[in-house]
């Protein structure tokens, strides 16, 4: 969904990890994020990039349309990006500092230091300009010595930390030869880099992070979206509730409640039915929903249903205005028949069952019904299937008082009759 620009660099840090991080802007109009679901080909995504007071660029998911500078309170929608190889090794920095699984440097790849900048233009610095996931370092990191001896004559420097503290940041000296500080963002410092080490690219980690962050759009079904089969009634649905930093929906509208699961999940994730959920489907799927009331798609008398998470207790018609939690289910495999759209409540849709359509105009009257009576057997006995057809059409023709014709045709389809 869209967030706030923060809320998006935090979105992809948690729900993915390994390295998982928002795309540069750069990244972003060359089409790196293009075709990884959601839909948002041809909506605006948020960049790392910063840009003028206190900014930063967003760009279509495609890539293919205008980027544009907005405020970091706007909200936008996320797609991720993540370095195949990353880490001290994939950047060539040693490890010299106080711990074995941090490194750190001060130069850019084409010999260049940072200078002093604000904080919102140093949190970007070391992605955009080293990538492979350098980042600021923490402030720990700046007391445990990781970035002294790394260049730039930013020993005696206060260097920015991704700390934060009551009213700013904090910053600390590049060899830590004094306490940090915390400081207003607006203020200057410069900026040097660290990095974690990191798993292979070859590793499962890795592979979790490629199959997450860019999965087959075109896939669908509990295999693509990795649910495992519940302990329901069926063996052709799964179910699921959190996310992957374990969040949960929290109360939503049904409308909301629907599209929660196709833009957190995709792959064919939907709404469960009201039939999918008594039989429990989604029991024990997570976020302690069993107890609670959760959205199904099944309408109702003004509203949808709703049914307890693991299917024991009564179900219940709410109202388009209530609120419940949220579970989806998958089918195990893509269903053959084309996905329905979702409609905006109040949007009517047109019935399936009958279509009757009448026109007036100049006192003609032209009526077209069709009704078809389904066979049905019960209890050893066969009903008569009818068809009746029919199609009647008046026309009438009046001329001067003194002078009238009227001419009526009248023209009667026949009925069939079929007892089977």
């Amino acid at each position: 969904g869209r967030l706030e620009f923060r809320q998006a660099k935090d979105w992809c840090e948690t729900h993915f990890g390994f390295g998982a991080r928002l795309c540069t802007i750069q990244e972003l109009e060359r089409g790196e994020a293009q075709y990884s679901g959601c839909q948002y080909d041809v909506a605006y995504v948020w960049s790392s990039t910063p840009c003028e007071d206190r900014g930063f660029m967003i760009g279509l998911g495609d890539g293919k349309g205008p980027s544009r500078c907005v405020p970091d309170g706007s909200s936008a929608y996320v797609r991720c990006c993540a370095n195949e190889h990353y880490g001290c090794k994939a950047l060539g920095w040693t490890v010299d500092g106080g711990s074995r699984a941090v490194c750190a440097a001060s130069l850019s790849p084409d010999g260049h230091c940072s200078g002093k900048m604000t904080y919102h233009y140093a949190q970007a610095y070391c992605q955009n300009t080293f990538g492979m996931g350098a980042r600021l370092c923490s402030v720990e990191e700046l007391e445990a010595k990781e970035t002294q001896f790394t260049g730039c004559q930013y020993d005696m420097e206060l260097v920015w930390s991704s700390s934060p503290c009551v009213g700013g940041m904090m910053v600390g000296y590049g060899d830590a030869r004094a306490p940090p500080q915390c400081v207003p963002q607006e203020s200057e410092a410069v900026v040097r880099c660290c990095a974690d080490e990191r798993p292979n690219p070859g590793t499962p980690q890795m592979e979790h992070l490629r199959t997450t962050q860019a999965p087959d759009p075109y896939a669908e079904g509990c295999a693509a979206l990795r649910w495992e089969l519940p302990g329901g009634g069926r063996r052709d649905i799964c179910g699921h509730s959190e996310l992957l930093d374990g969040s949960c929906s929290g109360a939503l509208g049904q409308y909301d409640a629907a599209e929660w699961c196709e833009s957190n999940f995709g792959h064919g994730a939907r709404l469960c039915t009201i039939q999918e959920i008594e039989s429990g489907e989604v029991a024990g799927t997570g976020c302690q929903y069993d107890t609670t009331y959760v959205w199904s798609s099944t309408p109702c008398r003004n509203g949808f249903m709703a049914g307890l998470g693991d299917g024991r207790g009564p179900s219940v018609c709410l109202g388009r205005e209530d609120f419940a939690n949220t579970r989806c289910c998958a089918d195990l495999v893509t269903r053959s028949a084309p996905r329905t759209t979702l409609a905006r409540p109040g949007s009517s849709t047109p019935s399936a069952t009958t279509t009757t359509k009448t026109t007036s105009r100049n006192r003609r009257t032209r009526t077209a019904t069709t009704t078809t009576t389904t066979a049905m057997t019960t209890k050893r006995r066969r009903r008569t299937v009818q068809v009746t057809t029919a199609a009647t059409r008046t026309k009438s023709t009046t001329t001067h008082a003194t002078k009238a014709t009227t001419t009526t045709k009248t023209t009667t389809a026949t009925t069939t009759t079929v007892t089977t």
